[in-house]
């Protein structure tokens, strides 16, 4: 919830920094569905942020491989 309204005040750092922790607790939690939703919100936040870099190295990361191909 705090992701969505850092990203609400167009604060994609603060969100993006909420986002990750959301997506480690799921994983942590082996929630694999909401681990996917809160990886997609760590892409939107880079490139909000505009970051198309950042946001590509995270799409090939070991860490999201698990939720590449997911909708």
């Amino acid at each position: 919830m705090a992701g969505l309204i850092a990203a609400d005040e167009k604060d994609y750092i603060l969100a993006y920094s909420n986002f990750y922790e959301s997506f480690e607790g799921y994983r942590a939690m082996k929630a694999q569905d909401k681990a996917s939703h809160a990886h997609k919100f760590l892409l939107f936040s880079k490139v909000m942020n505009k970051e198309p870099v950042d946001a590509l190295n995270l799409m090939n990361s070991a860490l999201s491989l698990p939720y590449k191909g997911r909708s």
